[in-house]
């Protein structure tokens, strides 16, 4: 799996995203279409520059591509000088082409993303800047977002709540504006908290790490360790009943990891337990042969599959392999990953991976190659997890 997961990165993940560098505005363009046309004059989210920060820093250091950290400074200048607001702080939802601010909204989950990847970028080349930057975002959503019960999410740019939370989509209308806290958010928030507290041992950061953890345990995974909840108001009541099969072994191993930082306590061992559990729980419920549904809405399965379910299926499994060597995890693994190199990647010259599939297989034309949400992260992260496991 090692030496696949290289060579895809070098062959297919890399010369695309390289292939995006907009040199004249900066950043990377926002937008490929199905049809594998560049929009170049396409918005460039906050989410986005920040995941392909993370990217590029991220395959300097594990996969020891050099070249990788033009990029990640090219996408580093570019998340500091537009989508950063330096009078006010945080980070923009989204800014037009040339770097001009469009949809100024601070969300909790772009605030998260850039602390992230500036913790990646820190890693991967040592600039003290970045971590500096991290941990003055880090302050920032501890002074602004934080409240008694957890984190408020949607925020304008001077830090004012919004009435609703844009991360409950169209497929999730029914209580839309009742919706003010997510798993999703805080799921996001947990890993970036994470790497910065491996990148910077901070101890404020990890203190704050804690607080995610016994959060997760109290409010966000359910008391049977079933699954997480997804949506909630703004006291983390639940509002709907969603099985997001992806988030859910994504947080299994993503939880782990956060304990592994802060090493052995009775709240992380607790947590270790369950995550098993959680792991189990979406096999039984949402693995199809070799690969992963999206979710559960009530009684309904929706059958699709996602690029992004898929890639987090792959470290889920093999987390819990190398937690229990039980070596159906690792067979799970193996064939979801075939999947993912067979039937997600875009067989076009110069494509990526196809965004979904639908319930007999096919690529679904209604999302592009890159979006907003569309990215190198999940899947190319997958690719980080397989060598990074396999070295250590």
């Amino acid at each position: 799996m090692r030496e696949r997961a290289l060579e895809h990165l070098q062959t297919v993940m890399l010369p695309f995203w390289k292939s995006l560098r907009d040199d004249e505005h900066g950043g990377f363009y926002g937008e490929v279409d199905f049809n594998l046309a560049v929009h170049k004059d396409a918005p460039k989210g906050g989410i986005l520059c920040a995941r392909i920060l993370y990217f590029f820093s991220t395959a300097a250091r594990v996969a020891g591509d050099s070249d990788s950290l033009v990029y990640a400074r090219h996408a580093y200048n570019f998340l500091r000088s537009s989508l950063l607001d330096t009078r006010r702080g945080g980070v923009y939802w989204s800014v037009d082409h040339t770097g001009a601010p469009l949809d100024t909204t601070k969300h909790l989950y772009c605030q998260s993303f850039a602390v992230y990847g500036l913790s990646a970028y820190y890693m991967a080349g040592g600039e003290r800047e970045a971590l500096d930057l991290a941990l003055k975002q880090f302050r920032l959503i501890e002074t602004k977002y934080r409240d008694t019960i957890g984190y408020w999410e949607e925020m304008d740019a001077a830090f004012r709540r919004g009435p609703q939370n844009r991360l409950a989509d169209d497929l999730h209308v029914a209580r839309r504006k009742s919706i003010q806290k997510t798993m999703n958010s805080i799921l996001h928030l947990l890993e970036a908290y994470t790497e910065l507290f491996l990148a910077s041992g901070d101890t404020e950061v990890g203190e704050a790490l804690a607080r995610l953890l016994e959060l997760i345990d109290k409010k966000i995974i359910r008391r049977d360790n079933t699954q997480l909840e997804v949506f909630f108001d703004e006291n983390y009541n639940s509002l709907e009943d969603i099985h997001s099969f992806g988030h859910d072994i994504e947080a299994s191993w993503l939880i782990d990891r956060a304990c592994e930082a802060l090493a052995s306590s009775e709240l992380t061992d607790r947590l270790l337990a369950r995550d098993k559990e959680v792991c189990d729980s979406v096999l039984a419920r949402g693995w199809d042969k070799d690969s992963l549904w999206k979710e559960r809405v009530g009684n309904t399965i929706c059958r699709r599959k996602g690029w992004w379910e898929q890639a987090e299926t792959i470290v889920g499994l093999l987390n819990q392999w190398q937690r229990t060597a039980e070596a159906e995890y690792l067979r799970k693994a193996g064939l979801a990953f075939d999947f993912c190199l067979t039937r997600l990647v875009d067989p076009r010259p110069g494509s990526e991976w196809f965004a979904e599939l639908g319930e007999c297989g096919e690529a679904l034309s209604g999302r592009g190659i890159v979006d907003f949400w569309k990215c190198p992260y999940h899947s190319g992260r997958m690719l980080f997890e397989i060598m990074r496991r396999e070295i250590e």
